[in-house]
């Protein structure tokens, strides 16, 4: 269990805790904090099975997530959340292509202050910005991505929003199983601001990470609006435009994000394209914070070089994609079909079907099912193999 680093995140969010409350409150007070707050589970068993090349492997894990948020006083309250992998029935094969390696951690721990629209969070937590573009929780694998951070959110006007972020850890998928330890000694700070304007959500940010193993340090300039006008039918639409300063290797990368769609019926129909564009073919635009497994495809064939700049050795990726969702007999359904090619040269890197439906029982439980289908093309995408993955799991939230 790795409780080194993660006992001076409770011992210094305590102490925290313990200096807020310091002063003039009593000790009943304060237990009655404690008392009046709730505790939460959340319970998944998967079992997924990947097919890539000549290599099949699946793997069968339960993750459990056993937390305490603390009532309110004075405005403050805090939080403690412990999270377990586990295989099960022995169906653990190439663990490799599976990255739920067994692992037990505090997932979360923290101590936050909160007034009116204004909260400040200070310990390890989960936090996603952007749709999980650049920043998000990897919540789809057993143990989640999060932070060791300290966080300010305040609205100094209407519709306006302001998201201060100062990162000292991050505490990757795994954990640093595999032989990949997470990035320790970081000074990563992130500025987004968020307006609610009649045409729909304006953000503006700039997102500064900081170099850190085999992550390079980049400045992150972007600016996106999302919306959506009329009832029936109701039209979206989604811009985003980010230029990236890669100051480890010395180039300029940029980000394009285009989608429009429309729900008829109850059916929404959508046609994307995203850029992560590359400088010369040295490497391409990364995200090495983000939620990578919710873009460019569900079998994960370009998420590492999402994350470290080498997509097609750098030349970056165009992806064309055309989504329909809906729900079927209470399951929300959702077909995505992807084709891909790189942005500095002419490779076709594949097409990649992608299938899901999920249906909720009662207020507690839900099911799920879920299907990736790659087809490579050139050397580019997965190095020319073809990849698919099948996932079936359960879950209870209480």
């Amino acid at each position: 269990m790795q409780f080194s680093s993660r006992r001076q995140v409770v011992s210094s969010s305590l102490i925290t805790l313990c200096a807020c409350f310091g002063q003039g409150v009593t000790a009943d007070a304060l237990t009655d904090a404690i008392k009046s707050g709730k505790a939460t589970a959340d319970i998944r068993i998967r079992y997924e099975d990947v097919g890539s090349g000549d290599i099949d492997s699946d793997g069968m894990t339960i993750r459990t997530r056993l937390g305490y948020t603390t009532g309110s006083l004075n405005g403050f309250s805090a939080m403690l959340e412990l999270e377990d992998t586990r295989d099960l029935f022995g169906i653990d094969d190439e663990r490799s292509l599976i990255p739920d390696n067994e692992n037990t951690e505090i997932d979360q721990g923290f101590v936050m202050y909160k007034k009116n629209d204004s909260s400040f969070k200070v310990g390890r937590q989960v936090l996603t910005l952007d749709g999980h573009r650049h920043v998000g929780h990897v919540g789809w694998r057993q143990d989640r991505q999060t932070f060791d951070a300290a966080r300010l959110k305040f609205s100094p006007l209407k519709d306006l929003t302001i998201d201060l972020s100062y990162l000292w850890k991050r505490n990757r998928i795994n954990s640093g199983n595999g032989g990949f330890p997470d990035p320790t000694g970081t000074s990563d700070k992130l500025i987004n601001v968020a307006y609610k304007s009649p045409l729909g959500k304006i953000v503006a940010y700039h997102y500064s990470l900081s170099k850190v193993l085999a992550f390079d340090a980049t400045d992150t300039f972007g600016l996106s609006i999302a919306g959506s006008i009329g009832d029936e039918p109701k039209f979206h639409y989604a811009a985003e435009y980010a230029q990236q300063d890669n100051k480890t290797v010395d180039i300029d990368t940029h980000y394009n994000m285009l989608e429009l769609g429309a729900t008829v019926s109850g059916i929404t129909a959508k046609l994307g394209y995203e850029l992560l564009g590359s400088d010369d073919g040295i490497e391409n635009f990364q995200s090495p914070l983000a939620t990578v497994h919710k873009f460019n495809g569900w079998a994960d064939v370009f998420l590492g070089g999402s994350l470290f700049g080498s997509i097609d050795g750098g030349n970056g990726l165009e992806d064309t994609y055309i989504s329909v969702a809906g729900e079927i007999a209470g399951a929300k359904i959702l077909a995505v079909y992807h084709d891909y090619s790189s942005d500095e040269s002419s490779s076709d890197l594949g097409s990649e079907i992608n299938l899901q439906a999920v249906k909720k029982f009662g207020k507690h439980y839900s099911a799920g099912i879920k299907y990736a289908d790659y087809s490579a093309e050139d050397t580019g995408g997965n190095g020319g193999k073809d990849k698919d993955i099948l996932w079936l799991w359960v879950g209870a939230q209480y």
